[in-house]
């Protein structure tokens, strides 16, 4: 086929309409065909599954042997283990609202990689949790019925209608696939079983999706109410195969969809994209790489390899079945022991059936004699003490295969038993659930990665979502360029407890300040160990990280140093001004001095006032020597201190002509 013509089917909505009509009844007839001859290998494990969806559902059946309504207890082992795994694997899977996250592959110098990573991861969370409004109910419901039917689908693809991707959890018997397959991706064809009422097909051709025109669909009921014809159900394989449409010896991926009863196509879609076609050298067509839609969920391997996974369902349906009949016949033993019952004589009068009540007596015409050889009692023996210990063996069988006989049970008895001692049997006894939840893990791997591959084709160039009330983010499609790195899920590859998960993070953050150990990353841990919701709210990314504040009792010890110089600062102004007051007192003081020298002078003249003035010179210097300086602040009147001290300057002589009478007229 030339590549033009594969491009120009890529393109096409549906390839069947304006093909040849043999020719679709040709492929119609090989679609219903194949899917019945895949059908018909499934069958023992269909009805095992059945068989196991029965017993897990507790259903109460009517039981008529040994007699009428006898007792029909069902044990609720196989129940049991279905709700605790599904208690184990929902949280490690759903935490928080992140699901998905991305390992980076190779060198991030920039850290573009890591920007880009938390974006993606971020978006596809937000898809998966709030924009589809199945996914988390879905994956609640395949961790309930995983371990009981073994294998459960993902139907993964574009919904052009809703305008986002989708990923359906598939029942156990809506998807066909032949027993000698090995896998979703390399199956030669994959039959998804799709009913559909009549609005539903009509709603489909006038979209253009499926071929217009009558459809037989006489006949094509699902055990509904004939009075009412839109709701009946109608039949559809959806195949996922391969085909030689142009006949040139290379079979091309395509879905076709074809009505069961009446094997007429109604439409064919490609199963390729342009990147998926491959060529050679020369530019000739070598390969086609078919795009998987379906993902496989598997319990527990087959034991014959065949495609189908087993559960617990099929494990200990056969140990649940005599641990009921166990308990039944123990009930029905005890029952016919208390209620009693056997044979009565008709000798006498007596004749037919006769009941006895509590509290009730009944006349009899026959004497005590008489009567009590009348009643014979039936041979009931007391429940078997050996059914009671066998009861007991199948139940801790069933435990052991479903790893259900552990610690949990023994939990009162282990209450002097070391933490160390108890972990250690906790991680053992969780051993098969933790190989069995790897195998999940890897199944949501596959199922992840092809709804990042959807993104980058579908996605708008850039896209803003919100999760809750959060700020609004941007993801563009380029960053869905999975070179460079993984879409992973966020759970680890093996379940832990709380308790072991606490431990091992307890020990990471003893390692932090440690030369060449990463404290940032440390931090990260601890906080998505304790489930703390929004981590990066609390602990955002080094390059939005604030500039570290300044240690606390540092700046305790700088406020006290600066209590302190604003006390130093506050003594040393009360100093100067005690100095200036005292500097204008001395000054005041050589004032009055003065004034009254000069007025003695004036009034006395004679060598007694120079005894006075020298007197009076000598009491200054002392003054100023007591008081601890002079008037520049230096406590040597001779001015021989530093700093260009004055010395005091000496009492002038006062003039001969101020105020008094002259000398002569004394």
């Amino acid at each position: 086929m030339s590549l033009k013509q594969l491009r120009k089917f890529i393109k096409s909505e549906n390839i069947a309409i304006g093909m040849d009509e043999e020719k679709l009844n040709k492929i119609g007839r090989m679609v219903v065909d194949g899917a019945e001859k895949d059908d018909t290998e499934r069958d023992e494990w269909l009805q095992q599954t059945k068989e196991a969806i029965e017993l897990a559902k507790l259903t109460k059946k009517t039981k008529s042997t040994p007699w009428p309504n006898a007792a029909n207890v069902k044990y609720p082992l196989l129940t049991t283990t279905a709700i605790q795994f599904a208690s184990r694997a929902y949280p490690e899977i759903v935490k928080g609202n992140r699901v998905v996250r991305c390992a980076i592959i190779g060198k991030d110098d920039n850290e573009e990689k890591q920007k880009r990573a938390d974006r993606v991861s971020k978006h596809m969370s937000w898809q998966l949790l709030y924009q589809s409004k199945t996914w988390e109910e879905g994956l609640d419901k395949l961790l309930h019925m995983l371990p009981v039917v073994g294998c459960l689908f993902k139907k993964t693809y574009w919904s052009k209608t809703d305008d986002e991707n989708k990923s359906e959890l598939c029942l156990p018997d809506e998807v066909i696939v032949s027993q000698s397959a090995e896998s979703t991706e390399t199956a030669r064809r994959i039959t998804h079983i799709l009913k559909f009422v009549k609005n539903d097909i009509e709603e489909k051709q006038r979209a253009g999706t499926w071929v217009s025109g009558e459809i037989k669909l006489q006949g094509n009921t699902d055990d509904t109410d004939d009075s009412d014809e839109g709701a009946t159900l109608h039949e559809f394989y959806e195949q996922h195969r391969w085909l030689d449409l142009d006949k040139d010896g290379y079979e091309e991926p395509y879905i076709v969809t074809v009505h069961k009863d009446s094997t007429q196509v109604v439409r064919i879609f490609a199963r390729y994209g342009t990147d998926d076609i491959k060529l050679n050298a020369s530019g000739r067509l070598m390969k086609i790489e078919a795009r998987s839609h379906f993902t496989k969920f598997g319990f527990l391997p087959s034991f014959d390899g065949s495609f189908y996974d087993i559960g617990f369902g099929q494990l200990l349906a056969p140990i649940n079945e005599t641990i009921n009949t166990v308990v039944n016949q123990l009930l029905d033993a005890g029952r016919a022991k208390i209620m009693g019952g056997g044979l009565v004589s008709s000798y006498g009068g007596m004749s037919g059936d006769m009941t006895l009540e509590p509290g009730v007596y009944k006349n009899v015409k026959i004497s005590p004699e008489l009567l009590q050889s009348a009643f014979k009692d039936a041979p009931w023996p007391e429940p078997s003490p050996t059914l009671f210990q066998l009861l007991g063996f199948m139940v801790d069988a069933g435990k052991e295969v479903a790893s259900l006989h552990g610690i949990m049970a023994d939990l009162p008895t282990l209450s002097q038993v070391p933490m160390g001692t108890m972990l250690a049997m906790m991680e053992e006894g969780k051993k098969v659930f933790n190989a069995i939840y790897k195998r999940i893990y890897r199944s949501l791997k596959k199922e992840f990665g092809k709804l990042a591959k959807l993104n980058a084709e579908f996605l708008e160039d850039n896209y803003y979502f919100r999760v809750l009330d959060g700020p609004q983010q941007e993801v563009a499609r380029e960053d869905y360029d999975l070179s460079d790195f993984d879409i992973i899920p966020v759970a680890e590859p093996s379940m832990s407890s709380d308790i072991q998960r606490m431990q091992k993070v307890q020990l990471l953050m003893e390692m932090r300040g440690a030369p060449g150990v990463e404290d940032y990353e440390i931090n990260c841990r601890y906080l998505e160990a304790l489930e703390v919701p929004e981590p990066e709210k609390i602990l955002p990314p080094p390059d939005k990280q604030k500039p570290p504040g300044p240690d606390p009792a540092l700046l305790l010890e700088m406020q006290k140093l600066e209590l302190d110089k604003e006390k130093i600062d506050t003594d040393r102004m009360k100093s100067e001004s005690a100095l200036f007051k005292m500097k204008f007192d001395i000054q005041k003081i050589k004032s009055e001095v003065i004034k009254n020298l000069a007025l003695a002078e004036a009034a006395e003249a004679g060598q007694q006032l120079g005894m006075y003035k020298a007197e009076a010179e000598n009491m200054l210097k002392i003054f100023e020597i007591q008081t601890g300086g002079n008037e520049n602040g230096n406590n040597k009147p001779d001015g021989g201190g530093g700093g260009g001290a004055q010395p005091i300057p000496a009492i002038p002589e006062v003039p001969q002509n101020i105020a008094g009478p002259p000398a002569g007229g004394a």
